[in-house]
């Protein structure tokens, strides 16, 4: 990271109202899976590959949702302040995912960006990912409210 004194360190449960917070003000949008209890499951589901990078400040600058099935690894709501991106925090986060799941023995890693968010898939192509055309990415709600 260029010259952000920055540490990753794992999500905790109290750290999940700040996160929503960032994300809503990078643009990801809060959806009813977001909320803060469906939020807390996923951590408990998956402590390992839930990641925050925080400021000298201690005020969370970026955060990650990794979850893993036991085959493939899956990246939910990467994000990092707006006027922190461009700084190398989310690729230090996606490095640290990546090694994180490197040594659960994860296959692959699958995810989903939205079709207007162009600087995503740029930032995600330059990390190694590729845009697959021969799929469809398929989902249902099966509940819309609490």
């Amino acid at each position: 990271m260029s010259g952000e004194a920055v540490t990753l360190r794992h999500l905790r449960e109290d750290d999940l109202e700040e996160a929503l917070s960032l994300w809503a003000r990078a643009g990801i949008e809060i959806t009813l899976s977001d909320r803060l209890e469906e939020l807390v499951k996923v951590l408990d589901r998956n402590p390992d590959t839930c990641l925050a990078a925080v400021d000298g400040a201690g005020s969370i600058v970026g955060a990650v949702l990794g979850t893993f099935d036991g085959r493939r690894a899956h990246l939910w709501h990467l994000a990092v302040a707006p006027e922190r991106q461009g700084r190398g925090i989310g690729g230090a986060l996606m490095a640290e995912l990546e090694r994180i799941w490197r040594e659960m023995g994860v296959v692959k890693i699958s995810f989903s960006t939205e079709i207007a968010n162009a600087s995503a898939m740029r930032f995600y192509e330059h990390l190694g990912y590729e845009l697959r055309s021969d799929i469809r990415y398929v989902s249902k709600v099966l509940r819309t409210e609490s």
